[in-house]
């Protein structure tokens, strides 16, 4: 099942964004949990590390820790789009 679901979700990406999603995909197809976590984008947004933007926020400021993430995303995500982050490692953060 989770490679017809992998299968379909390259299919429906851009080609732009799978080429960019290659090593994800391929990590995720293989059950490599530890490379995806270990990734420092993600180290960040899941608050094991800290940047500039980051740093204030904490997960004590938030009822569920979904909430927290999802503050921690758009933050990270803002800084995409203002430039600050490079568009492809922030690939990371749309697969599933």
């Amino acid at each position: 099942m989770t490679e017809a679901l992998l299968s379909y979700f390259r299919s429906t990406l851009p080609d732009e964004l799978a080429a960019s999603l290659t090593a994800q995909l391929d990590r995720l197809e293989k059950g490599d949990f530890l490379a995806i976590f270990k990734h420092p984008l993600v180290q960040v947004l899941l608050g094991h590390e800290e940047d500039g933007e980051t740093k204030r926020i904490q997960l004590e400021d938030f009822p569920l820790w979904s909430d927290y993430i999802f503050r921690r995303l758009g933050v990270l995500l803002g800084k995409r789009q203002d430039g600050g982050l490079d568009v492809s490692a922030m690939s990371i953060f749309l697969s599933p």
